[in-house]
């Protein structure tokens, strides 16, 4: 999965929330020192006045989601995924009649140099992946809620909008969406598609290009091995 680190924007929005916090803090406590007949400093309000700060956490992306007792609250770290197409989630198992795939023997490869090997896929791919990230899902019946989306291996920050040579992304997950094709076209933003599994996955891509490239095949398989061995 993809760090979403805190940027210069993040940082601002950060120092408002706790200048916001201090001055409810400081009216919370000349409130209780004038005896105001508004309220009584209790508990609860230094909850209230910290509120500012934790909202200032999520949004500058410097926290995904928080814990208080037994609720954990999540929340969805970039907007801008909210926008790409969506694709229907997984069919069910007990519905769909299809088993488990066969087990496939691969090929071994002869001893090779494997920086040549890795950079020969750099080469291959124009540095384009696949990349996924997911979070408890909201639809009945399913396990997780995935964005699957374009991502460019630059330093020092990966390129995941403005792919001026990319025409759109095919996306194929396999029988359990009908053999379904979900294209995402290229606006300038994120490339990509939203669905939904309850179950891991393997998603092939075909990207197009508008430069005269041949189109390029990417695959990803879409694990959740993080939150399932998550302590």
């Amino acid at each position: 999965m993809e760090d979403n680190k805190p940027n210069p924007e993040s940082s601002r929005v950060l120092l408002w929330s706790c200048g916001v916090s201090a001055l409810l803090l400081a009216l919370f406590l000349y409130l209780q020192a004038t005896e105001s007949a508004w309220m009584e400093l209790k508990a609860q309000w230094l909850w209230v006045a910290a509120l500012p700060v934790v909202i200032g956490l999520v949004i500058g992306k410097y926290v995904g989601k928080f814990k208080v007792g037994e609720v954990e609250v999540g929340f969805r770290m970039d907007p801008e995924m909210l926008r790409l197409a969506s694709a229907p989630g997984q069919t069910p198992p007990e519905s769909s009649g299809i088993g488990p795939p066969n087990k496939e023997t691969s090929a071994v490869l002869s001893p090779l140099s494997w920086t040549r090997e890795r950079e020969n896929e750099y080469s291959r791919t124009h540095r384009l992946f696949l990349v996924h990230v997911y979070e408890p899902s909201t639809s009945p019946g399913q396990k997780y809620d995935i964005t699957i989306f374009l991502l460019r291996s630059v330093s020092p920050l990966n390129q995941r909008e403005g792919f001026s040579e990319v025409e759109k992304l095919e996306l194929y997950f396999g029988p359990y969406w009908n053999d379904a094709i979900f294209t995402s076209a290229n606006n300038g933003g994120l490339i990509g598609v939203r669905t939904s599994s309850w179950a891991s996955f393997l998603a092939t891509g075909r990207v197009t290009f508008n430069d005269g490239s041949d189109p390029l095949i990417l695959h990803r398989y879409v694990d959740f091995e993080m939150a399932q061995n998550k302590t």
